[in-house]
């Protein structure tokens, strides 16, 4: 006797989610009644470091197997290990298959050696709340090459996206501003993180902004490669900051700022600030640090 089928849906539903994307197809052609408990899948995984999921051609093969009428709520790929670039057109097959099955929550965190660009149909997924892209350098590769956006589609709007985490990411702005072009895109963003940005020929003015923006994390952001820096943020309550320092900060709209930490590095030359928890600021004009940049501002106020 089938004494899983008699099990209340529910049940049913979370067991299937713990099966791969292959094992889920398997079962759903063994078992005609379990066809459609697959309507939903909560989360879809592969990590490359988890022996027993398989090789990743086999798990792309059994995502792109899945029934059309089946969504996907979390997506997460995980690939520590270099991957060779004849896999990026797996991947981005992988990608484009799950983006159209209403995808909530995507989670990329590949281990690149050479440029690797993300479809144009991520742009445009009109479902996505959560990114987090991590292009993490391969050993043996110099940073500078990886997790590459470039050229966004002319339609790029991604309208319910609320939370972007950038890493290790390089914007290569040949074609005009990648960066503001991707921020544009997203109308009711409320929190970013950025870590380890990097820059080619870029063209960004320097100014971030985003009126819906509610949580700001940055690490690593470079914005010391732009004199000016905005901040147009007049939704703001949280700001974190652990970067060198720009030459000036032209516009600050911090209106509604409740909680900030901040961790600067400032170069030769600059004046440094040293503010305490009190909110009294301190000047030491006394710079005989030898270094290029000095870390000597820490502040949390």
């Amino acid at each position: 006797m089938d004494r899983i089928s008699n099990l209340p849906k529910e049940v049913i539903r979370r067991i299937v989610s713990f099966l791969s994307a292959k094992e889920a197809v398997f079962t759903s052609i063994l078992s005609k009644k379990w066809q459609n408990l697959f309507t939903i899948i909560p989360k879809l995984q592969f990590d490359d470091t988890d022996e027993i999921q398989g090789s990743f051609s086999d798990f792309v093969d059994g995502v792109i197997s899945l029934p059309s009428s089946t969504r996907v709520n979390k997506f997460y790929l995980r690939c520590r290990d270099r991957v060779d670039p004849a896999q990026y057109d797996l991947i981005n097959r992988c990608l484009c298959d799950v983006l159209k099955r209403g995808i909530l929550d995507l989670k990329l965190d590949i281990g690149i050696g050479r440029h690797y660009y993300l479809p144009f149909e991520f742009f445009t997924c009109k479902t996505v709340v959560k990114v987090e892209l991590e292009g993490r350098y391969a050993a043996g590769f110099s940073y500078g090459k990886g997790f590459v956006v470039d050229v966004l589609p002319e339609n790029a709007f991604l309208p319910a996206l609320d939370t972007l985490t950038l890493s290790v990411i390089q914007f290569n702005d040949l074609r005009g501003c990648a960066f503001k072009k991707l921020l544009s895109a997203c109308p009711v963003l409320k929190e970013l993180t950025i870590f380890g940005m990097r820059w080619q020929r870029p063209k960004w003015s320097g100014k971030l902004c985003i009126p819906t923006l509610q949580r700001l994390i940055i690490q690593d952001f470079h914005p010391s490669q732009f004199t000016r820096v905005t901040l147009d943020t007049p939704s703001l309550t949280y700001f974190e900051c652990s970067d060198a320092m720009p030459d000036e900060y032209s516009i600050v709209n911090l209106d509604f700022l409740v909680e900030a930490k901040l961790h600067l590095m400032f170069t030769d030359g600059q004046y440094q600030y040293y503010i305490p928890y009190d909110g009294s600021v301190s000047h030491d004009h006394n710079n005989s640090s030898s270094n290029n940049k000095s870390d000597k501002g820490v502040g949390k106020c």
